[in-house]
């Protein structure tokens, strides 16, 4: 499996600006927002054969946050926003055979089908802090 693209986004909600970024990663280049809230780490094509990637460190943050305050983002709750591009691969596993699809027409098409895995949103919630929960009123 080839993986063309990945690129976890690393975001410090409610927390104030990053003063101090100690982080190391195991393959990629790893930047900081120019916001200071949100570390990018680019895999890219460079990822590992082994699909394997590590990032570990240490951050610390000065003052609080300008911004809005999410309040599934306080304590040590946090998440990662990944991007991922993969080919040839589906989740589902199904296929188009290109050999049976027919089309009607005076000229003679050539087919040519392919399948991706793109990601949309994918989150990934860290198992430290409380779950991330949320109520309210349902209106029928």
């Amino acid at each position: 499996m080839q993986v063309l693209q990945c690129r976890p986004l690393v975001w410090f909600l409610c927390r104030g600006p990053l003063n101090i970024v100690d982080v190391r990663v195991s393959a990629g280049q790893l930047e900081v927002s120019r916001e200071k809230s949100l570390l990018v780490w680019v895999l890219g094509q460079k990822f590992p054969k082994s699909l394997e990637a590590t990032l570990g460190g240490t951050v610390a943050f000065s003052g609080q946050s300008p911004g809005p305050v999410d309040p599934l983002c306080t304590g040590l709750t946090a998440y990662i926003k990944l991007y991922f591009r993969v080919p040839d691969l589906t989740l589902s596993g199904c296929s188009v055979d290109q050999h049976s699809v027919q089309v009607y027409s005076s000229a003679k098409p050539r087919i040519t089908t392919s399948r991706e895995l793109l990601s949309s949103e994918y989150f990934i919630w860290n198992s430290t802090g409380d779950a991330p929960v949320s109520s309210g009123l349902m209106m029928l």
